[in-house]
């Protein structure tokens, strides 16, 4: 007997996640019958700290490409972690078997792509296909071995053995249409077709992106009509176009959250997120191919003062290369951290094979562009290690060649960092030796045949207790290796004008929920 997962899709929506007065513009269907120069006919004006590398789902994981998936694609499921549950989206019901091996999902047959194709379980298969060729996109694919399409509205997932974030992973699996992909040589740099309420109507990836509410949207057209993404790479530039006018939301700078949180022309908002930044290690080279001093730098480091100055007060300092709120990962005060510890620091910088009454020069620290928030950990951490006559020099890059430089290996220790997903299963992403070389991969070029195989145990293991028995274990293996050292955890803070009705999380956000006041 098959265990019902799924439930019938409802005509609306009838939980609001608005911040503000009113209900869900779109769940509400208010969107349709907005005037002409009204509020629903404002373009929404947002900005991107960086220029787009690509459009193409499974070929980065740039979080700023997600505020656009997240407006345009679609999966099967949308996945709520505040809930802990699955919410119906192209699939209308879903199913387990009752050994965990095969998922079917049952799809709505009113769902149209942008180009006005009809959406076909065959486009799920080639959607599965295309994503099983990307490196990027294995960890989310962890346990599949085959998936087909017995009819146009029914999709079947084999799976070689239960995998506990299965619907977790399978909301991350944006659906492609075939035919669209086809036409573009399979080039999807500067284009986008999905299911989502938003479809796009121009790409400079160097200047701006726009999107237009998609009438064709199954749910119900959106309420606000136009979105705007301007590049703009200074954080100054930004607060300065959002005091103006010229922009409606901005994720802040950490300097600039307490003074919008008190200016009562704005809403703000603190939101936690999965977000860890990190000293990354190039492992596969000298000198930090060298244990003992990865050990040495992690004890050396004072990571209160580093998370001070990097998020303003607004992070949690800790040397945990995965956050702790992450799902699966045992508590906190049961995993092993590195603190400041000099006396330890300088012991095994002795063992490493270092002359601690010398100048120790270990290069360059490869970094994002000038005044990104974790450039501003470098010159801490540079005057931290100079204490003990440690030299360490800062090079800060553009963004998308330091992206190059991390995946490719062409440096020795950078400051870098990422969130991943809420489920310690999607962290096989950067740690697991096949994605070494990975563009959003492996980025310490670090190897252990043995974390690759617990990673693989914990996402089909069922009983949650023994998951974060296996995860513990990696923990433990990532404390003793040291791949990269932890500084902390982030908060997302943002700003928007008062008459927008708009919510954040920390897996961003849905402007399909926001509108205009009337």
């Amino acid at each position: 007997m098959k265990k019902k997962l799924g439930i019938l899709l409802t005509l609306l929506l009838s939980i609001s996640l608005l911040v503000g007065c009113g209900g869900n513009p779109a769940s509400g269907g208010s969107a349709a019958s907005a005037s002409a120069g009204g509020a629903d006919s404002r373009t929404l004006r947002l900005s991107a700290n960086a220029a787009y590398s690509t459009l193409d789902p499974y070929a980065t994981n740039a979080l700023i490409n997600f505020e656009i998936w997240n407006q345009t694609y679609e999966g099967l499921i949308f996945y709520d972690y505040d809930k802990g549950a699955a919410e119906p989206r192209i699939a209308k019901t879903w199913e387990m078997s009752d050994d965990g091996l095969t998922w079917t999902f049952h799809l709505r047959d009113d769902v149209k792509f942008h180009n006005g194709e009809t959406l076909k379980a065959s486009d799920v298969v080639f959607s599965y296909n295309r994503a099983s060729k990307a490196g990027l996109m294995a960890t989310y694919l962890t346990g599949i071995s085959s998936v087909t399409a017995p009819d146009d509205t029914t999709v079947e997932f084999k799976l070689s053995s239960p995998v506990a974030p299965f619907l977790q992973n399978i909301a991350s699996l944006f659906i492609l249409n075939e035919k669209f992909v086809t036409e573009k040589n399979d080039d999807l740099t500067s284009s986008i077709c999905g299911t989502g309420p938003y479809m796009l109507s121009s790409a400079d990836l160097n200047t701006k992106i726009e999107l237009t509410a998609f009438d064709g949207y199954y749910r119900g057209a959106p309420s606000i009509k136009t979105v705007t993404w301007d590049v703009i790479t200074d954080a100054t530039s930004q607060s300065m176009a959002l005091e103006a006018g010229d922009l409606d939301l901005l994720n802040l700078a950490f300097s600039q959250y307490s003074t919008y949180a008190a200016n009562d022309k704005f809403t703000t908002a603190k939101v936690p997120t999965y977000h860890t930044v990190w000293v990354t290690f190039n492992c596969s080279k000298a000198p930090f191919n060298n244990v003992k001093l990865r050990q040495a730098i992690a004890y050396l480091l004072n990571r209160d003062e580093i998370v001070q100055a990097t998020f303003e007060g607004l992070g949690d300092a800790d040397s945990l290369l995965i956050s702790p709120n992450i799902q699966g990962l045992p508590d906190k005060s049961a995993l092993k951290q590195y603190t400041c510890d000099p006396d330890k620091g300088l012991a095994l910088l002795k063992e490493a094979g270092y002359d601690t009454s010398k100048e120790i020069d270990l290069g360059v620290m490869r970094t994002y562009p000038e005044n990104h928030y974790i450039t501003k950990a470098c010159p801490i951490i540079q005057a931290q290690l100079a204490k003990y006559n440690i030299k360490l020099s800062i090079e800060p890059m553009e963004v998308n060649a330091f992206v190059q430089a991390i995946y490719g290996g062409d440096f020795t220790i950078a400051m870098s960092g990422g969130s991943y997903g809420a489920d310690a299963s999607m962290y096989n992403q950067i740690f697991n030796s096949s994605n070494i070389g990975v563009t959003g991969g492996n980025c310490f070029q670090w190897s252990n045949s043995e974390v690759d195989a617990l990673f693989e145990q914990g996402a089909r293991e069922m009983d949650a207790a023994k998951r974060q028995e296996i995860y513990g274990k990696i923990m433990d293996i990532l404390y003793n290796e040291v791949p990269g050292t932890g500084v902390g955890h982030k908060y997302n803070v943002y700003a928007w004008t008062k008459d927008l009705n708009a919510t954040v999380t920390p897996r961003g956000f849905f402007i399909y929920d926001w509108s205009f006041a009337q």
